[in-house]
């Protein structure tokens, strides 16, 4: 994946500057979007990591929420 670990270490600095922390490590993001464009056989393709804060509450400064992850990637 080109420039994986550079774009990884971007993504936990965005995370970092909107108050939450990812529930995993930079080598765990690494090793899924490597697994993730093996699975389903992505030869020339995207691979986007996104983070968001879950639903359990609604407010300006929402700090008690679960961060969720996912991955996703396509031709």
């Amino acid at each position: 994946i080109f420039k994986l670990e550079k774009h990884t270490a971007r993504f936990f600095h965005s995370a970092k500057r909107m108050g939450f922390q990812i529930p995993y490590s930079e080598k765990e993001i690494n090793n899924a979007c490597n697994k993730i464009i093996s699975v389903q056989n992505v030869q020339n393709g995207y691979v986007r990591p996104v983070a968001w804060r879950g639903s359990e509450m609604m407010a300006i400064s929402a700090q008690q929420t679960k961060i969720h992850v996912a991955i996703a990637t396509w031709e």
